[in-house]
Parts: structure tokens; sequence; C-alpha cells
């Protein structure tokens, strides 16, 4: 084994100068540099080492520095435990941490294998794809399937234009404006719901699945009743009406009474005569008397006008003036629906 150190050969040197190659043909031979060898190149078998023992070690080049690994990887350790390292792979770049490849390039496209953090501010001008979801600009696109936004407090939309759109294919379908603080909701771009504190106001007709909800309500068949005169129709936008039950009160069916078991039947009178025959007699104690006077049709067959009954059922009789049967009432209009 053949060693050469500056102190074996300062003193038989003077600024050697070699023209051709310089040879060390020997495979432990070991170049040592500095007073105390702290730099030192050596060979063994196939492999070679540029070691620093002591302090730091620079490498400074008016040029390039170009490294050229024929198997493609190239390591960094620790006190020989690797901590990383840069491999080839197809022509690209693949970075390690440790033994682990966190980042592959692909021109000027890289991929990480696990997660990307940072605490600063990630700027990309030319936006971010994660997955199928892209931001670029203005726009958060995704590209298929549903988006689901999750949050553990409130989702708040703050839109100082005033306007929040929806739009299917980018088509406005329908939107929430703000006017003076309160809420309108449009559907496509009419308005068709204002609201002003806890009231709400409607452009158009409420319906429920089977139509409209008033529809629902007043069937055919069913009695509307109101104080306005005006045909439902023009109140309700629906039907055609008529008029129901002028001058008569409503009554419940009833199906034990043959008056009452039939929807519309009528009966009653708003007066009625009472005849002799419905009044009661009047029956007179012992001693007791009482002079009738005769019906209108009947005097002049009696003497004295009238007759005098003693303890007997005595006749009644009336003028034929009629009994007012009516309730106290208020009037209104009733109609029925027909179609």
């Amino acid at each position: 084994m053949a060693t050469f150190t500056y102190e074996s050969i300062k003193n038989r040197f003077k600024n050697p100068t070699v023209d051709g190659n310089l040879d060390l043909l020997d495979d432990g031979a070991i170049i040592k540099i500095g007073a105390d060898n702290d730099l030192q190149i050596t060979h063994s078998g196939t492999a070679g080492s540029l070691t620093s023992i002591g302090g730091d070690f620079t490498m400074d080049f008016a040029a390039d520095l170009v490294i050229d690994v024929a198997t493609g990887d190239i390591v960094l350790k620790d006190d020989g435990t690797q901590w990383g390292g840069f491999s080839n792979n197809s022509g690209h770049i693949e970075i390690r941490d440790g033994n682990t490849i966190f980042l592959t390039g692909a021109g000027a496209n890289a991929t990480f294998s696990g997660t990307l953090a940072t605490t600063g501010i990630l700027t990309a001008d030319a936006g971010i794809n994660v997955d199928n979801i892209t931001i670029d600009g203005t726009e958060i696109d995704l590209s298929s399937g549903d988006l689901t936004v999750d949050v553990a407090g409130d989702i708040i939309l703050d839109a100082d234009g005033g306007d929040v759109f929806v739009k299917d294919g980018g088509t406005t379908y329908g939107s929430l404006t703000n006017t003076s603080g309160n809420l309108i909701i449009k559907s496509g771009t009419t308005t068709a719901m204002t609201f002003s504190g806890a009231n709400v106001t409607f452009a158009g007709t409420i319906s429920d699945s089977n139509g409209n909800i008033a529809q629902a309500a007043y069937p055919v068949g069913s009695i509307y009743m109101n104080i306005n005169a005006t045909n439902p129709n023009s109140l309700l936008g629906f039907g055609s009406w008529s008029r129901f039950g002028e001058g008569k009160m409503l009554i419940s069916q009833l199906s034990s009474d043959s008056d009452f078991d039939t929807g519309e039947e009528t009966g009653g009178a708003k007066t009625h005569t009472i005849a002799q025959t419905n009044l009661p007699d009047i029956t007179l104690e012992t001693n007791e008397s009482v002079k009738i006077e005769e019906a209108p049709a009947n005097r002049g067959s009696s003497s004295g006008g009238g007759a005098a009954y003693n303890k007997a059922s005595v006749p009644l009789g009336g003028d034929g003036t009629a009994v007012n049967h009516m309730n106290p009432y208020i009037v209104v209009y009733m109609w029925k629906r027909t179609s």
C-alpha cells in the first residue's frame, strides 16, 4: 500500500507539476491534505470517497457542478444513516425523505405522495387541482360527482353585490337578492317571493302536489262565504261558482232525521201563522169564569158578542198574524263551486 502525505513530500517537491496523468495504482491509496489530514481522498476496492475529517467542506466552482451518476441514485447520509436522496425515474427526478419518495417530477408538474402543508400563503396563479376539484381565479369547478360542504359552524354567503345566483350549466334558474335588508327569492329572473320582516308576499299561485292549494281547500261542491259579493273565481282564480242558499241558513246533515238526511234539502220558513188547532185549550177551575170574545168570523152568533164558560175547556182563537221565527242573524254571500 502506498500512502502519500503532504508532510512526506513537502521538503522533496516544490510546486510539483505533472504534465500527464498522476496515477496511484494501489486500491488502498489515500491522498491526505491539511496539517491534521482533514481532507482525504480514498479508493478502496471499487469504491472511492472524499472525506472531510474535521469542520465543514465547501465546494466553490467558477462554472456549473455536474453530477453524473450512472446508477441513478444520489444518497444523503449523516454518519452513515440515510436521511434523504435523489433518484432518476425515467428521466425525471424523485426526491426522498429518508428512504421514502415524497415528490416525483414530471416536466413542469410535480406529484406529492403525501400531505402538502404550508404555514404561509400558497400562490398558484394557474389554479389548484385537488382530485377532480379545480380552483382557478374566481371559480371552483368539480369535473364529476357531487360536492359536499360540511362545516362545524355556520355557512356564510357574503355577496357585496347583493345577489346570490344559482345556476345549472351556466344558466341562472334562481337567486337570493337583498332589498333594503329584506330577502327577495327569484325563480329564474322573476320575483317569486318578497319578504318584509316576518311577512311574505307571493307573486303567483301557491300550489301543492295536486295543484293550487286553494283549489285543494275548495274542491267541487264546497261552500265559499264572504262579505264581498265578487264571484270567487275572480278572487281565487279558479272554478265555476253559483250563488248558494240565498235567504237561508245552513244546518248540518243528520242521517236519523228525514228532514236533514240529504245534502241540499230545504225546509222551514221565516214566519209561521199559528192556527187555532195549534193552540192549547184553557181549563177553568170551580167558580172561575171568563168571557171570551168570539173570533171575528163567529161574532153575531152569540148574544152580547161573547160567551161565558165555567170550568170547561175554553177554545182560543187568533187574528191570523204570523209569528217571526228568525234568530239574530248576519248576512253573508255564499257560493257553491260547481266545477
